[in-house]
Formats: C-alpha cells, structure tokens, sequence
C-alpha cells in the first residue's frame, strides 16, 4: 500500500527553517500501530495524519504523533495540516475548524498562492498567578546569575492546559547560554504547578518582537523544541496587565545556527471576556512523495 505525504516547513517562509513536520493527507484506515510507525520511520518532531472528521462541519480530523508516542496538542501540525489540505485544494478565510484530539479549534487561512497565513484560534481560559519564586532563585533554576534576569517583566506562571514558568531573561545571549537545572528546581515548590519554563527576552532583529525558548525536565540542554503549544499561553501574558484592547506580536524560536520560526501572535481581550488568541505564520512545502507500508 502506497501512501502519499508531504514534508512542510511551518512558521516560516523559508525552506530550510522553521519547524519539520510530515503530513500524511489520506490516512483513513490506518490503525494506531500503522501511524505510530510512520512517525517513527519519519523521524520528525511530530507526523500529521489526516481523517475524515466526526462533524460534518468541520475541514477534518487530525491526529498528531511523534516517534515515540501520540500527542495530544501541538501548535505547528496544525498549521502544516492545513497547510497541505490548501495544497490538495485551495481554502480560504475564516469559519473553518479542525478535530485535534477529540476537540474542534478554529482556524482560518488567509492570502493566495505562496503567501499565505494560517492561524489556529485559542478562545479558552488561561489561569496566571505572580507567586513565583525569586529572581535568585529562578537563576538557579536556569543555571544563570542573577543580574541576567530581566527587571521589566513579571516571572509568571501561565496555565492553558499545560502550565508554563515564564521567565524573562536580558537577552538571547542569555537565552541561549540557559540549561536546566533539574535538582534545583525540584527543591522549589513551583516543581509542583508548573511542567515547564518558556524563557523569553526581546528581540534584537527586525523579524521578531520577542525570542522564547522552551526547558524542562524532558528536554535535553541541546535541543530547541517547537514553542507552538506555549505561544497562546505567551500570548495571554503579553496581555496580562491590560484591562482591554489588541495587541500583535512576533515570536521567534531559534536563529543562528538554529532553524528560525516565526510565530505570528495576536491577541484581543475585552474587559467582560475571555482573550481571544489567534496563533499562526507561514508554511512551504519541502518534499513530498510515497511510502510503501
């Protein structure tokens, strides 16, 4: 049995860049094991496999897999998932959704041709709380000193189904120099209500506003994983001191000698309701072709 598929480059106008994620357009009728060992042969972060949807309403269902196991969010398949469904047939605007691990999440896609934009829509409740450890102490945990945390922004933790530490930090070189320090953050009592730290700081190029970076206990001090499925929660901090109003902003993952993504952040959020986060970008097609199974 043949089946087609596509290699795309998500969060990115570039080949090259951004985040690696392969799409398998027509997997109705591959079983569980089937799937697991498709993503395990591709080897990339995540493999996409596309379904009839349960809803008629909806484009499809998706069901994401990394080589290991399924997972069960992520921000950049979504976009490569739609982005290769507009390869097989032109869709545009806005109203559409899609059926990610048993949930629907709007989407849109926007622009013609090569230039389009795709965003995922984020509309649920997003819990914050400032009781955070010390400055000293978030160093620690980040295996910096202390001067290279930065003043101007509030550590915070950030909860939208996964909770997240966000730890602003002076610069990307302190970005980048940062590693966790596993023993010492499983001393401190945020161990137990956060799962991750996003450290960010402000851009220093005219691609991007901010530049964030993921750590934890499951990530090695050498990789740099997709920021995806913490850019809504990124996004609803940006906002967290504003009564109301609209903001947009560009997060970059990576850079140098890293693949660079781009991710496209905008957010409103009113006085009486819940914030309403579209997260998106670009995508190009690197490869496509067949795998026999």
């Amino acid at each position: 049995m043949a089946l087609d598929f596509f290699i795309i480059d998500v969060f990115t106008s570039q080949r090259f860049e951004g985040a690696q994620v392969a799409v398998f357009p027509q997997a109705d009728g591959l079983s569980d094991e089937q799937m697991q060992r498709l993503a395990r042969e591709m080897n990339l972060t995540e493999s996409i496999f596309i379904l009839a949807p349960e809803n008629k309403k909806s484009l499809a269902a998706i069901r994401l897999f990394s080589p290991q196991q399924e997972v069960f969010y992520a921000g950049h398949p979504v976009i490569a998932a739609l982005y290769a469904m507009h390869i097989r047939q032109p869709i545009g605007g806005e109203d559409y959704q899609l059926e990610v691990a048993g949930r629907e999440l709007a989407v849109e896609i926007n622009g013609a041709g090569d230039d389009i934009k795709i965003h995922y829509i984020c509309a649920e409740a997003i819990r914050m709380d400032s009781y955070v450890p010390s400055a000293r102490e978030l160093a620690e945990f980040l295996n910096l000193e202390e001067k290279s945390i930065q003043q101007e922004y509030a550590p915070m933790l950030v909860s939208r189904g996964e909770d997240y530490l966000m730890v602003p930090v002076k610069d990307q070189q302190a970005l980048r120099s940062a590693s966790f320090n596993q023993n010492k953050w499983l001393m401190s009592f945020v161990a137990s209500l956060a799962s991750k730290i996003f450290v960010f700081c402000e851009a220093d190029n005219t691609d991007a506003d901010y530049c964030g970076r993921l750590l934890g206990k499951d990530i090695a001090d050498h990789e740099d994983p997709p920021v995806g499925p913490a850019a809504p929660a990124f996004a609803a901090y940006l906002m967290h001191d504003k009564a109301e109003g609209k903001r947009n902003a560009v997060l970059q993952r990576g850079g140098g000698k890293l693949r660079k993504s781009l991710l496209h952040l905008e957010i409103e959020k009113t006085a009486d309701a819940t914030p309403l986060i579209k997260v998106g970008g670009s995508a190009v097609l690197m490869a496509k072709g067949t795998i026999e199974i």
